[in-house]
């Protein structure tokens, strides 16, 4: 399914006034996003860098510049993250370093 920003919108608002959670992570990969409006309801946006992945940052990143999703740039975060397990002692040391 497509996620597009109402859903998005009446989820993050479930979770945080009926869950009890102080704090809400989506991971989101680009297949389910067709509408970059989403990352409007975010309050921070961490993306992973990996090696190789110059062109999809750099078109990401241009993207952003655009009027439209200007006010989403602001929220990004740009995070290289080592290539490991993501249960692994180096990605758990990563997390803490990080305050994700």
């Amino acid at each position: 399914r497509q996620l597009d920003i109402d859903n998005m919108t009446w989820l993050k608002e479930q979770l945080l006034i009926g869950g009890g959670y102080e704090r809400v992570i989506f991971d989101i990969g680009a297949g389910a996003l067709s509408d970059l409006n989403v990352l409007k309801v975010m309050d921070r946006i961490y993306v992973p860098v990996l090696e190789g992945d110059s062109v999809k940052l750099q078109a990401f990143r241009e993207l952003l510049r655009s009027k439209e999703y200007i006010d989403v740039g602001s929220k990004v975060k740009y995070v290289s993250v080592p290539i490991c397990h993501y249960a692994s002692k180096v990605m758990m040391d990563f997390i803490e370093k990080e305050e994700i």
